[in-house]
């Protein structure tokens, strides 16, 4: 597989790095940096290509910290993580707050952003099961391209929820929590794009993409 990648890492756009979180606790601090090395081997050779990073549940605070930690040696351009992976985050990073457990999406928002910020990120996103919302630098993607992932992702999330599979017809019904945090983004000055609104913020680019809402779903887990 490393052969492989990095021969034809110059004709790949993209990667997509996940499962850090089932790391055994007794072998992560070895399996962590040979991983890392590895992953930064393809950044060094195209330096072009979009890394993003999506986290897990972690069974250790400790194995998540020393994640984070690694994580812009490679350097990753985009982090992925739940609210409730968010808010283990809290406290672990510099210029986080020990403790605090984001709830409202403006309290998210500023978590992520403290997160892109102290670990110097181009772009962190937040999936919950009311909306998706993102915090990037102004740059390598367009608003209007950012708010077209997010609503793609939420389609094929919400079609798995709700038929099994995401070839599925997602349901039409928008989460009402979530729409009104896009009410809410757009009452401070945030422009309405399809399902979603995204907000310019000095160097930022704020995205909020409300769920859809499945009714009698037929799959929970890794909705994300």
């Amino acid at each position: 597989f490393d052969s492989y990648c990095l021969e034809n890492i110059r004709e790949i756009d993209g990667a997509l790095l996940s499962g850090f979180h089932l790391a055994p606790f007794k072998e992560y601090q070895k399996i962590f940096p040979k991983k890392i090395a590895q992953i930064k081997s393809w950044k060094d050779k195209n330096q072009e290509i979009f890394i993003h990073a999506e986290m897990g549940s972690f069974q250790s605070p400790q194995i998540m910290q020393s994640l984070l930690l690694l994580l812009p040696q490679i350097p990753v351009d985009s982090l992925g993580l739940n609210e409730d992976e968010l808010a283990a985050s809290e406290g672990l990073l510099p210029g986080s707050l020990p403790g605090s457990l984001p709830g409202q999406w403006q309290e998210m928002m500023r978590a992520a952003e403290r997160m892109r910020e102290s670990l110097g990120l181009f772009r962190v996103a937040v999936h919950t099961r009311d909306y998706i919302l993102s915090v990037m630098l102004k740059g390598k993607i367009t608003a209007a391209q950012e708010l077209s992932a997010l609503q793609s992702g939420v389609d094929a999330a919400a079609a798995l929820a709700a038929t099994g599979s995401i070839t599925g017809q997602p349901p039409e019904e928008v989460n009402p929590l979530g729409l009104a945090a896009k009410e809410e983004l757009c009452c401070k000055g945030a422009t309405t794009a399809g399902r979603g609104a995204f907000l310019h913020s000095g160097d930022e680019i704020v995205s909020l993409m409300p769920s859809l809402l499945a009714k009698k779903p037929r799959i929970t887990v890794g909705l994300g």
